[in-house]
């Protein structure tokens, strides 16, 4: 995978398949990923700021995106593709190492979390509501 933005779905790789994964670094020789990687926040303040950080983030793509597709719910690659980038947002808050005597940064990323969580919950109620509609014949709803 080249784009690191784009979701496994994007692939076309369906359940069941199997993914061969190579590593392209040279034996002896720090992977891109390792060299890339940020180093974790060294104080309580700055833990905070990654996770305001990543939680503005998700506010300002994720979320307009979700209400968007909420409002005419009809593609199912769309609701993938919107689930999985809330997963990983969820991974990345998850991955945000935290001192246990940091109790705002706690308190903080367990607020992200759930705020998280409940787009994602939206999102799925919303998918579930659209699908059950798409599945009710006109006129056959409860009789009174």
């Amino acid at each position: 995978m080249l784009n690191l933005i784009l979701t496994v779905s994007t692939y076309k790789i369906r359940s069941g398949g199997t993914l061969l994964l190579l590593d392209s670094t040279p034996a002896g020789s720090p992977s891109p990923a390792a060299a890339a990687a940020p180093k974790p926040p060294k104080t309580e303040a700055s833990t905070i700021e990654v996770i305001r950080s990543e939680l503005a983030t998700i506010r300002s793509t994720l979320e307009p995106s979700v209400d968007a597709f909420l409002r005419t719910p009809t593609v199912d690659a769309e609701h993938t593709r919107l689930g999985e980038l809330l997963l990983q947002a969820l991974l990345r808050l998850d991955a945000i190492s935290i001192d246990s005597t940091w109790t705002e940064a706690r308190r903080e990323r367990k607020g992200a979390v759930r705020a998280v969580q409940g787009v994602l919950d939206r999102l799925d109620k919303g998918w579930r509501e659209a699908k059950a509609q798409a599945h009710t014949p006109a006129g056959s709803g409860p009789r009174r």
